[in-house]
């Protein structure tokens, strides 16, 4: 099984293409320390991720179209980098998986994307510290989150709208993270639940959200 582009050299650049049909991922970036940048590329149709960023590399992704892909969008696993002004749709269960890295401050930004239509997440942080503003998540799939912050992941969400999820606009899941994520200024309307949680779910600093039209704007039971 191949991808498409594999990258683990510096200074690449990988710009208008139509990349499709993998047998694996459409573009994979492996390697501490690589900064490539990947942006105007329609990724679509690919048996993986769209594009798969892994271990230390910091990859600026910016203005692509990235759709049905079979496993997800795009995979941070413990990477960093920027992922900026894409069209995200229609991935598999992912639009973005976050799995690292877990460090302070955050080294991956999530912003001003269009994230819609994925049955599970819009933007699932498993592991690692994320900053995640401005982007538009939306989901009429039955069971789809906006976002969801799970296992040790921790989330700065600033300045999003996240509308029409078939689940939950927000869904903080059990975790054992520490500093708690940041949940400010947000709009979050028209979802099933606005914000939602449960025993046993992470710590969360909740304000100067508008939170409104849901079937119901919060169910957040914190830890005790």
């Amino acid at each position: 099984m191949t991808c498409s582009i594999y990258i683990n050299a510096t200074d690449v650049t990988v710009c208008d293409n139509d990349i499709s049909s993998s047998t694996e991922s459409g573009i994979t970036i492996n390697g501490a320390g690589l900064k490539p940048m990947i942006h105007d590329n329609r990724i679509h149709n690919c048996a993986a991720w769209g594009v798969d960023a892994r271990y230390g590399c910091e990859p600026f992704i910016h203005d692509n179209r990235i759709s049905d892909n079979t496993q997800g969008g795009v995979l941070f696993n413990e990477a960093g980098g920027t992922l900026s002004n894409n069209n995200i749709f229609e991935n598999g269960p992912f639009g973005v998986k976050v799995r690292g890295p877990q460090v302070q401050p955050s080294t991956l930004t999530i912003d001003d994307n269009q994230i819609g239509n994925h049955s599970d997440a819009g933007v699932l942080v498993e592991v690692g510290v994320v900053s995640i503003q401005g982007n538009t998540i939306f989901s009429y799939m039955e069971m789809g989150d906006g976002i969801e912050i799970t296992g040790s992941g921790v989330a700065q969400v600033v300045g999003n709208t996240i509308s029409n999820c078939g689940h939950n606009g927000i869904y903080l899941n059990y975790s054992e993270a520490i500093p708690p994520s940041h949940i400010v200024g947000n709009t979050i309307r028209f979802n099933t639940f606005g914000i939602a949680g449960g025993m046993g779910c992470p710590l969360a600093i909740i304000s100067s959200n508008i939170i409104l039209q849901n079937v119901q704007d919060i169910t957040y039971i914190p830890p005790t």
